[in-house]
């Protein structure tokens, strides 16, 4: 009876080992889809918004910590960029290496990363560091459909809200270098997606009328000034007069221009984007 009992014992183990033993997935160090995760970080650094909607789905979503809910990528690229309204410096170092995972069960496939992102505040001068863990998941196609980033960002997100006149004015910088080389992309964050421009013949123009129009080059800069006269700040709000000198083009015309612009501003899902922008023209 022992020996059938200790018999019985080593079948049960031996059973048990082998089960745990069973595979899911192969675990890869190189890969397109790793290639692809450091791609995601070169086009943030470098602010190349086209770079990046060729490696996410029209459908990908994006989450971390802190966030209550995920936002559609597109969203999600538009709160990138508003990092650079506040930081100087910005980078984002790999620690460690990434893995692939492509899972046997249901074929997942996805890339888990380790970083350390930094940046100097441009209202304190002080450096801010994450370290944070990335999930990456993929389609069959090679395209990203869901990323996940997790990290303590509260001082980063601090920063951020520290000086708005200042972000304000940022927005502004930033929507001048975008008119000077007519792009759209750019212009497409800083806008509001209820953004109006009244031109300085009467003709309201909405977001979509305003990006098509310089996109097809109907309206083209050559080069653009915008002094800002002064800004007002009530809360989410910023109103900001603007002396503005162009050098452009309407319909291959020539229609160089100095106008008064009033520039409103709404602060949305934590970064500053223009609302509205009326011109009158001054007299040569």
């Amino acid at each position: 009876m022992r020996k059938f009992i200790v018999t019985i014992g080593f079948f049960l183990a031996a059973s048990t080992a082998f089960c745990q033993q069973e595979e899911n997935g192969i675990i890869y160090i190189k890969h397109p889809n790793i290639d692809a995760v450091h791609n995601t970080v070169k086009g943030y650094l470098g602010k190349d918004m086209a770079a990046l909607k060729m490696l996410y789905s029209d459908t990908a979503r994006w989450w971390a910590s802190g966030m209550t809910k995920s936002v559609p990528i597109a969203e999600a690229m538009k709160m990138w960029m508003s990092d650079f309204d506040v930081y100087d410096s910005i980078s984002q170092k790999q620690v460690g290496y990434p893995d692939y995972l492509h899972y046997k069960d249901q074929n997942a496939k996805t890339v888990q990363s380790w970083w350390t992102m930094s940046g100097k505040s441009k209202k304190t001068g002080e450096v801010v560091r994450v370290p944070m863990f990335q999930l990456d998941d993929f389609n069959a196609d090679g395209k990203i459909i869901r990323e996940s980033i997790y990290g303590d960002f509260s001082k980063w997100n601090a920063a951020s809200n520290g000086n708005e006149e200042q972000a304000v004015r940022q927005v502004i910088d930033d929507l001048q270098k975008a008119l000077q080389v007519n792009n759209t992309d750019e212009l497409d964050r800083i806008y509001a997606d209820r953004f109006t421009f009244v031109r300085d013949d009467g003709k309201r123009l909405t977001k979509s009328e305003r990006l098509a129009d310089i996109k097809s080059g109907n309206v083209k800069f050559q080069s653009i000034n915008i002094r800002v006269a002064d800004l007002k700040m009530y809360g989410d709000i910023a109103v900001a007069f603007m002396d503005v000198i162009t050098k452009a083009t309407i319909a291959g015309k020539k229609d160089d221009g100095h106008f008064q612009t009033t520039g409103t501003f709404i602060k949305s899902d934590g970064r500053w984007v223009e609302l509205a922008a009326s011109n009158i023209r001054l007299a040569n």
